[in-house]
């Protein structure tokens, strides 16, 4: 690779640093288990990563901030023909790409969004999002992907057909799905706000207490502060802090980073005491 990238072997890493490279989505659960013959390149701006023997020899992936499936698609496009000029995929006319996964079997495309939705979650809603998401051949997974458990009101809408339709079409559904999501979602925000302003706000600002004052927090418990943090700030109820702020936290509050910044492994308990500790530090709240 280019010197554009970094290469790891996986099975050269210790735990820990797997983990890390897990909650920043760099690699897959799968792939942290990995034994040798396994690596991973790394574009320096963390935009692409390539897992060499995870479930496939090769999965290329890419990631961009907000909603741009076409502009991720498209770097990943671009990667992916400059690999096939010295690499030689298995590929039929009539099938596709041939994965070790029948469910993948075609243009391999896997493409999912993160969606921040705590109005649905709020007011009950999420389970016939989820219902509905299904129903139109897509699914909903959690922090982690599919299979995972959502943390922070964080949910991942991705398609799950990759035979039978173009990257386009694949491109093009999910989109609509997650457009109208996005609209159910601010719909909700705004009944919530005309009609339940003060349980809202409470929810808000018990949760600024929490992070403010915390000795003890545990992951679950950060994310669902940080989430509440992170729609009062769309509510613009805070003058000293932005989205990237709470962004970064929900990386940094995970146990791999936790135990990358206090220098040593650390048990839970340990964690959580930490973890509030370095949430007190780093967010100033005003």
């Amino acid at each position: 690779m280019s010197d554009s990238y970094f290469f790891c072997a996986i099975s050269f890493l210790y735990k820990r640093y797997r983990i890390i490279l897990l909650e920043r989505h760099l690699i897959s659960r799968e792939h942290i288990n990995s034994t040798e013959g396994s690596g991973l390149f790394v574009s320096k701006d963390e935009t692409i990563s390539i897992m060499v023997n995870e479930e496939d020899h090769i999965r290329l992936q890419g990631m961009l901030p907000g909603l741009q499936l076409q502009n991720v698609y498209e770097i990943v496009d671009e990667t992916d023909n400059e690999m096939e000029e010295v690499l030689d995929f298995a590929f039929r006319p009539d099938f596709g790409f041939l994965t070790s996964s029948p469910s993948n079997v075609g243009t391999a495309v896997k493409a999912s969004v993160m969606m921040h939705l705590p109005a649905l979650v709020y007011t009950d809603q999420i389970a016939k999002v989820i219902n509905a998401v299904a129903k139109l051949g897509l699914l909903a997974g959690g922090f982690f992907g599919e299979g995972s458990d959502s943390l922070g009101n964080f949910f991942q809408i991705s398609n799950q057909s990759t035979l039978g339709e173009t990257e386009t079409q694949i491109l093009l559904k999910l989109t609509r799905v997650v457009d109208q999501i996005i609209a159910f979602e601010k719909n909700t925000r705004q009944r919530l706000l005309e009609g339940h302003k003060q349980y809202i706000y409470d929810r808000i600002g018990r949760a600024y207490g929490i992070m403010k004052h915390a000795h003890y927090l545990n992951t679950r418990e950060a994310f669902l502060r940080l989430s509440a943090l992170r729609l009062g700030v769309d509510f613009k109820m805070f003058t000293s802090l932005d989205v990237s702020k709470i962004n970064e936290l929900l990386v940094l509050t995970q146990s791999g980073h936790l135990q990358k910044y206090a220098g040593k492994k650390l048990d839970s308990d340990e964690r959580s005491l930490f973890r509030a500790e370095f949430v007190r530090e780093k967010l100033s709240l005003k």
